[in-house]
Parts: C-alpha cells; structure tokens; sequence
C-alpha cells in the first residue's frame, strides 16, 4: 500500500473505491479546505447529463473512476458502449475545460489517486 494512505486514514477496507477515495480526501490534512463536489453535472448547458466522480469546479479538475476493470468480462467502462460513452464524456468535458484524471479501483486501494491529487493541487 503507498504510504499516503495510512491504515489509520482508512475507515474500511470494504468501501467501494469511490467511496473509499471520498474517505482519503477527508482525512487528508491537504484537503481540508478544498472538498470535491460528487457526482457533478457539468454538461447539462450542452444537453447531456454527464457528471463526474469528483470535481473541484474552481479548479476545473475532475476525477473519474473506473471501477469493474478487473471483472472477469470487464465492467461498463470496458464494454463498447460504456466505453463509447466515456469518450464521449471526457472529449466533452475537454473542450470546456476540464481537465479530467481517470483511475481504476485499485489506483484507489493502494494510495496512488489521492498521492496524485496532492501533487496537483499543491502546485
């Protein structure tokens, strides 16, 4: 597990990895006053309903994550429509803005998402 998540920040290892990364980020002393809005409908302007994991609208950066990757048969982002949609999504969320970072479940678990998120908002 990388060191920034300290089992000590952890409130279960059973979350899923949304929940999970919204777990980290509170107990992050780095994020104590820069809380992600969830689930953030960032396109309805545009006629779409797309919204994103997390997001730090002042910031334009979003976080999505892909959860089921490692499913045997693969989840909905590794399908052709859901992965249709994602690029859909992200190329929408591109030309307004956005910058977007993806990551899969076990970027959550083993601490590398929230190690990433510091770097960029420290900057």
């Amino acid at each position: 597990m990388n060191s920034e998540v300290k089992s000590s920040q952890r409130t279960t290892i059973n979350l899923p990895p949304e929940d999970e990364l919204a777990s980290q980020i509170e107990h992050a002393e780095e994020f104590k006053d820069l809380r992600p809005l969830r689930q953030y409908k960032f396109a309805e302007y545009h006629g779409r309903k797309f919204a994103f994991d997390f997001c730090w609208p002042r910031s334009m950066v979003a976080v999505e994550v892909d959860g089921g990757t490692t499913k045997k048969g693969g989840g909905r982002h590794n399908r052709a429509k859901g992965y249709r949609k994602d690029t859909e999504k992200l190329n929408l969320a591109g030309q307004m803005g956005w910058t977007v970072y993806r990551y899969v479940s076990q970027d959550i678990y083993n601490g590398t998402a929230l190690s990433d998120l510091k770097r960029i908002f420290a900057q």
